[in-house]
């Protein structure tokens, strides 16, 4: 019943789908977003939608064929509203576009990861309906390597983002990457030390590595951030 907590991705939604394969949380990164004109709420285990109405997003960006806006904005909107419509290579398409101009792009790279991360779940949930291994397909490999390499790109043009250093971290442990996730988490910590998912998750690696103590601290630190699924594995582990 121990799991990691899964990657962070951008959502608008009124309400919260029930979609098991799809293992993700909501960020709350509106500090992240100073000076881009999206119409968007991020929000961190709860919707809120302030003025935005989701349904009027839906409505205007699905009246405005890709290309119609020049806009960066508008085309990170209209990829961000296709993959909440499960239209992930679409989405992914938009962005891909030479003309949007969004190659050096951090937020671009990031949700064109989140994308290619949801392919890889919802192929690895339909052929296995089991827990993923790295050795089972090579499409869900393929599809969590390209994800990793668009987190790569959006650490490389903005290494102040604490999500993408997350969700490198959470795929290269899924991939057996242990070494590189712990790294990957430790630098989300430095950036944003208040992040309990990230202790939460470094903590459960620690242990699974047996570094029990420093797994047992990491844990400690998540709960006293709110991650109440941190004391039981204290429980659990770290009874001593």
């Amino acid at each position: 019943d121990i799991h990691m907590i899964p990657v962070f991705i951008i959502n608008l939604r009124a309400n919260r789908y029930d979609q098991p394969y799809l293992r993700v949380e909501d960020i709350r990164m509106a500090e992240h977003a100073a000076g881009t004109e999206m119409a968007l709420e991020f929000a961190n285990y709860e919707y809120t939608l302030g003025e935005a109405r989701p349904d009027s997003l839906v409505d205007l960006l699905n009246g405005m064929p890709p290309g119609d806006s020049a806009d960066p904005d508008d085309i990170m909107l209209g990829s961000l509203i296709m993959g909440w419509q499960m239209k992930y290579r679409d989405a992914i398409a938009i962005l891909d576009d030479t003309t949007a101009g969004l190659s050096d792009n951090y937020l671009a790279a990031f949700i064109r990861g989140n994308h290619e991360f949801a392919i890889a779940e919802i192929i690895s949930s339909i052929e296995s309906q089991d827990i993923y291994s790295a050795e089972d397909n090579s499409t869900v490999t393929r599809y969590y390597s390209n994800a990793l390499m668009d987190y790569n790109r959006s650490i490389e043009l903005n290494p102040d983002f604490p999500y993408s250093w997350f969700n490198r971290a959470y795929i290269n442990s899924i991939m057996d990457e242990l070494e590189p996730a712990l790294e990957d988490y430790s630098s989300c910590i430095g950036i944003s030390p208040d992040l309990g998912q990230a202790y939460y998750n470094r903590g459960l690696l620690n242990i699974f590595l047996d570094s029990l103590q420093e797994g047992c601290r990491d844990l400690s630190q998540a709960g006293e951030l709110g991650i109440e699924a941190a004391y039981r594995v204290i429980y659990k582990f770290c009874k001593e």
